[in-house]
């Protein structure tokens, strides 16, 4: 228990760090908005439809998991915001190190953090680290 108030503790005066040592830069309101919502998860962000609007940005999408394939241990890939896979917001997780299991994410609210890029037509986040991605279920 005392290991996790120390964590907590520790990634608020981080948090309170980051903030100031960025404060003197021109993107303070962009950096002010990723501490918000990564401090508080009801914060919205972007819907997996509104993505292809920031491609080549960091942005943090939540909305529903509709479908998931496992490629392979390292590399999985969730459909993130509409049942159709070829309108969805591909979400691919590359690190074994992330322990998951697709199936009990279908159907919830999931929220994912990462640069936008384009795989052929579709917008895509690759997540390589467990703090990029989080999940609710719906009841």
């Amino acid at each position: 228990m005392n290991t996790i108030k120390g964590l907590v503790g520790f990634i608020g005066l981080a948090l309170i760090f980051l903030s100031s040592a960025f404060a003197f830069s021109q993107d303070t309101t962009k950096l002010r908005n990723a501490i918000i919502k990564r401090a508080n998860p009801d914060e919205p962000g972007l819907t997996a439809k509104q993505a292809i609007n920031h491609v080549g940005q960091d942005v943090y999408v939540r909305d529903t998991i509709f479908k998931y394939k496992i490629v392979t241990n390292n590399y999985k890939i969730f459909y993130v915001g509409d049942r159709d896979t070829s309108r969805s917001l591909r979400v691919i997780i590359k690190n074994d190190k992330i322990l998951i299991e697709p199936p009990t994410w279908l159907m919830s609210f999931g929220s994912f953090s990462g640069k936008v890029i384009l795989i052929g037509s579709t917008p895509s986040i690759i997540v390589t680290k467990d703090w990029q991605l989080a999940t609710r279920v719906g009841i």
